[in-house]
Parts: structure tokens; C-alpha cells; sequence
């Protein structure tokens, strides 16, 4: 009885995965600009900005992000120079965030970057 049960529940699992779901992208995954005005509302909301000001900060980490991309991903670079690399542009980004951002905001956001590299790793 008990082979016959297991028997029943492996033919009905498997045949569920015979026959995959169909769902539209657009249900399941966010568009990139949804994700960019989250990003910028996030930032007006944390940082206490106007919209505009929100809209450069947004485009000055996303132009960092692409920047550090790209150093780790060369693979030609030995890992100290990646390390040096990167923190010129982190000088450069916060250069750039000091003519947009107040110094008390420019605070909070140090802040938080500091929280954030405090945490360990989830793995």
C-alpha cells in the first residue's frame, strides 16, 4: 500500500513538472524604469531630497556601480590594484555627491554605507 501511495505521489509530481506554468514577464518582473523611479523615491525619501536632486544622486551610483563593474571584471588587474582602483572612485563619487548633497545628508549617507559594510556576509 505504501509503494503504491509513493508510486502516486511521484507520477503526480512529476507530471507536474511536465507541464510548466506560462506567465508573462511583465506580471512577474519589474520594468528597469519602475526599478530606477524605486531607487529615486528611496533616496529622496532616506536623504530628504527633492526629486531632481535624487535623480543626480541615483545617476552618480549607478555610474560608480558600472565603474567598479568593470575594474573587478578585468581580469588583468591584480587584486591590490583592483582595491586602489576602486577607491579612487569612491573619492571621485563622493567628490561628486558633495556638490549635490548637504553635508547632513551627505552624513547620513556615509552612515549608512558604513552600517552596510559593517553586516556580515549571508553566506
Amino acid at each position: 500500500m505504501k509503494k503504491v501511495f509513493l508510486y502516486l505521489i511521484v507520477f503526480v509530481f512529476s507530471g507536474l513538472s511536465i507541464f510548466p506554468i506560462r506567465v508573462s514577464a511583465k506580471t512577474v518582473l519589474p520594468q528597469a524604469d519602475s526599478l530606477r523611479q524605486n531607487r529615486i523615491r528611496f533616496v529622496a525619501k532616506d536623504l530628504s531630497l527633492k526629486e531632481s536632486e535624487a535623480e543626480k544622486v541615483v545617476s552618480i551610483l549607478d555610474t560608480y556601480k558600472a565603474k567598479v563593474q568593470a575594474v573587478y571584471s578585468n581580469a588583468e588587474i591584480n587584486p591590490d590594484d583592483q582595491r586602489s582602483q576602486v577607491a579612487i572612485l569612491t573619492e571621485e563619487r563622493d567628490r561628486q555627491l558633495g556638490k549635490v548633497l548637504k553635508p547632513e545628508a551627505m552624513g547620513r549617507f556615509k552612515s549608512a554605507i558604513a552600517l552596510d559594510s559593517k553586516q556580515k556576509p549571508p553566506f
